[in-house]
């Protein structure tokens, strides 16, 4: 790509999914890739897959009685899902050719591990891929 030149700025991001971008994620990334003073170089993305059990509408409504605030959650989880009728996300950027050229670029997938409240990515791979691109 853009490798040639010693000022460019090599850049990652660290993505779930590329066909769920918001238009505003997918704006940053156009003009990362439109700036010729940077270069995306890598997708670290997150490889587990979604657990389709605690999705359900029965688990979802379980955790959302056992949460704090359960009222005021479920007040705005009904705000922003009239909000996200009323008002459809438009995109500005082509999001298909986007996608399609994220889908092209070398990736690594992580897979973190979960320790109490955080979540510890396992970074051995991506660290071998990051010291052979100096």
């Amino acid at each position: 790509m853009k490798s040639d030149n010693q000022n460019v700025m090599k850049i990652g991001i660290l993505i779930k999914e590329f066909e769920s971008l918001p238009n505003w994620q997918l704006r940053i990334i156009n003009e990362i890739i439109k700036n010729p003073s940077l270069e995306l170089t890598l997708l670290i993305k997150d490889g587990r897959k979604a657990q389709q059990s605690s999705n359900s509408f029965k688990n979802k409504l379980r955790k959302l009685l056992k949460s704090k605030n359960s009222l005021g959650k479920l007040i705005f989880k009904l705000q922003k899902s009239l909000e996200n009728k009323m008002f459809p996300e438009r995109y500005s950027v082509d999001k298909d050719r986007l996608v399609s050229q994220l889908n092209q670029m070398e990736t690594i997938e992580l897979y973190p591990e979960k320790k109490k409240a955080f979540l510890i990515f396992l970074v051995r791979k991506m660290v071998r891929k990051l010291e052979n691109m100096n």
